[in-house]
């Protein structure tokens, strides 16, 4: 949430009394057996946040984030899974504001969506940044942000203090008809320095059809660590209703590749559930088919299920196979607001012995 409130108020009071209330109720129950281990956890909580109205340009907002475990499988703790499985209650976001001119500046914690920093969304907790944020959008379909960041928090853990701060820069632009280019650059003395640029195409015929290419560069500045890239090729089209979509993303032999900070950063082609690609020496390869049902009446349910090939030319330990299979449903009417996911994937090994996994998750939110 970057960018801030746009209401103006004219007194401290009025500013209070004018400023937005939001919130979602959360619930996820998640099953998974990764590494031979079976574990489960469930959980209830959601977010309330309040942003205040703008007085001379200037405004505040904060977001608390709560979540309470059901408590199954208590009686073995290895059993459990403890990213869902959580009880915490957290201030995760506290900032002033200032608007002026299409440009917001943040001060404080705050959540962030960018390809290189972004907070974590998959589980009940989301993940924090303290920061300076300015947004500016003056340029015609242009989105511009600079940032720099001295602490984040991944979800429920303790938030981590930075030796030395991250400093990015990100770009969004759509000026020209069916392109979307996006950049975005981050500094991190004495760790690296990250780069990750993606263009996407819809081209200007009558049968639908999307090209897309991005590139993550990982310069390490530790010793020791070899720089490394990641790269990618895209192509979607849609027939009678039904997406088609196929990707490709090749990570370089010298070295793994950083996806950048905070877990929401997985931006790449084939990072799928569970497996990203990140690894050296992979080739990885996805076919995806998407629907929205309410192109036959129903409305508010979509559904897409892809599988992905990851081939590891450095170590075959990490060649495997994904499928995902992932239903929403958006209710409508007396309902509106509360939103049902179901989330599965099934992982496969090509080493002899390593035992195949799956990891099946159930999402209910209600916004309001």
């Amino acid at each position: 949430m970057l960018i801030s409130n746009s209401f103006a108020a004219d007194t401290l009071a009025n500013a209070f009394k004018e400023g937005k209330v939001n919130g979602t109720l959360k619930s996820m129950y998640r099953d998974a057996d990764i590494s031979g281990q079976d574990s489960s956890g469930f959980a209830l909580g959601g977010e309330l946040g309040y942003v205040t109205g703008n007085v001379n340009g200037f405004g505040a907002g904060v977001t608390f984030q709560t979540s309470h475990t059901m408590g199954l499988k208590d009686d073995n703790s290895a059993e459990v899974d403890g990213s869902v499985a959580i009880s915490e209650t957290m201030l995760s976001e506290a900032y002033l504001s200032y608007t002026f001119d299409k440009t917001v500046v943040k001060v404080g914690r705050q959540y962030i969506d960018t390809p290189l920093v972004s907070s974590s969304s998959s589980r009940m907790l989301n993940g924090m940044f303290q920061a300076i944020t300015v947004t500016n959008t003056s340029l015609p379909e242009t989105t511009l942000i600079a940032g720099a960041i001295n602490k984040w928090q991944y979800r429920a853990e303790k938030i981590q203090d930075l030796d030395e701060e991250i400093y990015t820069f990100y770009a969004l632009n759509k000026s020209i008809k069916g392109l979307e280019l996006t950049a975005q650059g981050t500094v991190h003395k004495d760790d690296r320095n990250l780069l990750f640029v993606d263009a996407s195409y819809n081209l200007p015929i009558n049968f639908p059809l999307t090209l897309g290419a991005q590139y993550l560069g990982d310069y390490a500045d530790i010793a020791g660590e070899k720089d490394s890239y990641m790269y990618g090729l895209m192509v979607g089209t849609k027939v009678a209703g039904v997406g088609l979509s196929a990707y490709y993303n090749s990570t370089a032999k010298e070295g793994d590749v950083n996806y950048g900070y905070g877990q929401g950063t997985d931006w790449t082609y084939n990072s799928v559930q569970w497996l990203t690609g990140v690894t050296a020496g992979t080739d990885s390869y996805q076919g995806k088919i998407s629907y929205d049902f309410a192109q036959i009446g129903i409305q508010g349910l979509s559904a897409f299920t892809r599988y992905a090939v990851y081939d590891n030319s450095v170590n075959a330990a990490n060649d495997a196979k994904e499928w995902n299979i992932d239903v929403k449903y958006k209710f409508s009417g007396a309902m509106k607001g509360l939103e049902t996911r179901i989330r599965y994937a099934d992982i496969t090994y090509d080493l002899a012995g390593k035992p195949d996994e799956h990891d099946f998750r159930f999402i209910a939110n209600y916004q309001f």
